[in-house]
């Protein structure tokens, strides 16, 4: 039996310790890992890679025979390029950068959101899960928010059951900005506002 382990946020881990995979333990070839660039480098890279342990002949044959083309050239330039001395600087200030920007995140959360929200402490990576009171539904929020130009994702939308509906993923890729920080705090005051209605309504 194989375990297939998903490492693409591992880069982003703050404490070297954190990065260990699950692969670097196993002796005896049963763990798939699987990594990808496009988390640190670029996001329209998409170039992975997997190292398929006592499966890397048949992953090869199976690759050969379904993958798209790609460009050698580019695969040569990318190792090239994370072989370079100043590549582990850079993806130190990566690091950095994105644990700043999970922190604004979770201070906005803190100061904005319903009491008793609750966030993720992922170690690296770029998501949180938010885990609203139960009363408020992250669907009728995500309704409104719609009305506010504001895009979320209710917690629906990764269950094929319906559960989560009082969870949110908030995604913190691409182009941050302020502007992205105030949609954020908009967010929690509309899921206030919302959660003090259906008070009112019950009392």
């Amino acid at each position: 039996m194989a375990v297939i382990e998903d490492a693409i946020y591992n880069d982003l881990v703050e404490v070297d310790d954190l990065r260990r995979t699950v692969k670097s333990y196993d002796t005896t070839g049963h763990v798939m890992l699987c990594d990808s660039f496009s988390k640190t480098l670029a996001p329209g890279l998409r170039l992975g890679w997997v190292e398929a342990g006592r499966w890397s002949q048949a992953m090869r044959a199976i690759k050969d025979l379904q993958a798209g083309g790609q460009s050698a050239v580019l695969e040569l330039a990318l190792a090239d390029l994370i072989t370079q001395a100043g590549h582990a600087a850079s993806m130190r200030q990566l690091r950095a950068a994105v644990a700043a920007r999970m922190d604004a995140v979770r201070g906005v959360i803190a100061a904005h959101f319903p009491p008793g929200t609750r966030v993720s402490d992922p170690p690296g990576g770029l998501l949180l899960w938010l885990e609203l009171p139960r009363a408020l539904d992250s669907v009728l929020l995500h309704e409104a928010c719609l009305a506010d130009g504001l895009l979320i994702a209710p917690g629906t939308v990764f269950s094929a059951s319906g559960r989560f509906r009082n969870c949110l993923r908030i995604g913190v890729g691409g182009d941050w900005t302020p502007a992205h920080l105030q949609g954020l705090r908009t967010v929690g005051e509309t899921a206030t506002r919302m959660l003090r209605s259906a008070a009112m309504r019950v009392a």
